[in-house]
């Protein structure tokens, strides 16, 4: 799989997810749209969404927050779909609506 650019395998992807989850526990994602682009004769689709969220560590005493748009490539040739590229980049840091709202402190 790509992610973010590297070729890396789905052990190596769900102990950087593991980590992400352990460095934020407390996240909050909410959809703000999504545009899907499918290919027949490739057999596959790109997802992009926007999303805002808000990320906080309490042990810490950092909030991370903002909008962020997350982009998916899914292969259909198999018997169901995969992921087979994921990456994201954020838009805008810091208080993005009312159900992102915090204090305003990125970490």
């Amino acid at each position: 799989m790509r992610f973010y650019g590297r070729t890396v395998s789905l052990r190596a992807v769900m102990a950087e997810k593991r980590d992400f989850a352990r460095r934020w526990p407390e996240r909050r994602y909410e959809p703000r749209g999504m545009r899907t682009f499918c290919n027949g004769a490739l057999a596959t689709c790109v997802v992009r969404a926007e999303v805002a969220f808000r990320a906080a560590s309490p042990g810490r005493g950092a909030v991370s927050q903002g909008i962020a748009e997350v982009v998916l490539e899914v292969s259909l040739a198999g018997p169901r779909p995969v992921i087979v590229s994921e990456t994201s980049r954020v838009l805008h840091r810091g208080s993005a609506s009312a159900g992102t709202a915090g204090t305003g402190r990125s970490a």
